[in-house]
């Protein structure tokens, strides 16, 4: 068993079990994520102004506050950077399925408004949008990065096509993860052609 598993294991006192909760954020983690949310809200900045080629990374560094060194131990290449600001999108993505199967009870009321709030995003962020969906819709990320965003993206359309299974605006008999992977593609498919 792994080791960062076994705090999550009861512990048994007088032959009562106790549960523990997960461990704390120490301090080193925190500061890790605090830098690294520094770097990319200076990059979304700076690609928010200017394509991802006149964008240097001693510039973001700057911007967020760090050493040129302290950026690269984070991310290694430019590319390792627009990946993880693509995980942002698809982080929000399953935030607004949340969000939508929490206020919506159909599936066209749930779909429609995770599809309004997405693209109104996009538009707002236009520039850093056209550029991190074209580096995670050509070869320029990593497949595995690629395969890792679109099996989230997935996910956050099959759960609410699960609902509305439930609510028996799907049939039992169509398949779920087709629905949801025909979706992604479709969209994704609209948003690399949209130059």
């Amino acid at each position: 068993m792994a080791a960062s598993a076994l705090y999550l294991l009861p512990e048994v006192d007088n032959k009562r079990a106790v549960t523990t909760s997960p461990k704390p954020e120490g301090l080193r983690e925190r500061r890790r994520k605090e830098v690294r949310r520094r770097i990319l809200k200076a990059a979304r900045s700076l690609l928010s102004e200017r394509d991802v080629e006149s964008v240097r990374a001693d510039e973001i560094a700057e911007r967020a506050g760090v050493s040129r060194a302290t950026f690269f131990n984070y991310y290694p290449s430019k590319s390792d950077l627009l990946t993880d600001l693509g995980r942002t999108i698809v982080i929000e993505l399953e935030d607004l399925s949340s969000t939508a199967l929490e206020s919506y009870e159909d599936l066209s009321g749930a779909l429609g408004w995770v599809l309004a709030q997405g693209f109104t995003r996009i538009k707002r962020d236009e520039n850093i949008s056209r550029q991190l969906i074209d580096h995670l819709t050509r070869a320029t990320a990593s497949q595995d990065a690629r395969a890792e965003l679109m099996g989230r993206s997935h996910a956050a359309y099959r759960a609410i096509f699960e609902r509305a299974r439930e609510n028996g605006e799907i049939d039992e008999a169509q398949d779920l993860d087709l629905m949801a992977e025909l979706l992604a593609s479709v969209l994704n498919g609209l948003l690399a052609n949209w130059f």
